[in-house]
């Protein structure tokens, strides 16, 4: 067993991942107000999101949905998809994926 607290991982970027698992990674992402990191993009695997802090919005290929902290949200394989912060506060949520991806896998997706 291992307890630690996220702000004692180091940030890379807007990822700081705190669990590199055999079976899933867990990373928090960190975005700042009216920031979207990355581009609309699709890769062949899911996402599970917990929103821990502030509120945003998850853009998809056809249109967007509005969440704020508590929110649960479950980005299928294959489906094209950005975050943006609405807020005026930094958002922070967690998102767990499966171990080991290939990050080379991530294309970009053009609406």
């Amino acid at each position: 067993m291992k307890v630690f607290n996220f702000k004692d991982v180091k940030l890379e970027g807007n990822l700081r991942w705190l669990i590199r698992g055999p079976n899933f990674d867990m990373r928090m992402v960190e975005i700042q107000p009216e920031e979207t990191p990355w581009t609309q993009h699709v890769h062949p695997w899911e996402h599970e999101i917990f929103i821990v802090e502030g509120k945003g919005e998850a853009r998809s290929g056809d249109g967007g949905e509005p969440f704020e902290e508590g929110d649960v949200i479950h980005i299928p394989s294959d489906e094209p998809h950005a975050f943006v912060n609405k807020g005026e506060t930094v958002l922070r949520f967690i998102c767990c994926i499966p171990a080991d991806v290939d990050l080379e896998q991530i294309k970009p997706f053009n609406v």
